[in-house]
């Protein structure tokens, strides 16, 4: 049975959103102003595809071992957002997307992603 649908990842992902924000702003510096950096959604998006995927995949097959790692560098600064077994997967929150040859040089790269073991 599916648990996660696009409607409750996304309302997953804005109490996360809002939980984070909440947290940062309790920070003895922050004096109770919201964070205003770029890349907080990102993250939190990043998280919590990993986190609703990871709870999706559990249990599927008994033996499978389900291996979900964030952010892998696939060569110098360029990272894959999240890894699931040999599958390269990349995340957008939203904003704007580079042109679809912009990842293309990155497949063999991410073709010789270690299996995880």
């Amino acid at each position: 049975m599916v648990r996660f649908s696009e409607a409750t990842v996304a309302q997953v992902f804005r109490v996360n959103l809002d939980n984070a924000i909440a947290a940062l702003c309790t920070l003895p510096f922050a004096d109770g102003m919201p964070p205003t950096c770029q890349g907080l959604s990102g993250w939190v998006f990043e998280a919590t595809i990993r986190a609703c995927l990871a709870e999706e995949l559990a249990g599927v097959v008994e033996d499978f071992p389900l291996h979900v790692r964030p952010q892998v560098t696939l060569k110098g600064r360029a990272k894959a957002d999240l890894v699931v077994g040999r599958t390269v997967i990349e995340l957008k929150a939203g904003g704007l997307f580079g042109p679809p040859n912009k990842y293309l040089e990155y497949v063999e790269y991410a073709r010789k992603i270690p299996k995880s073991g």
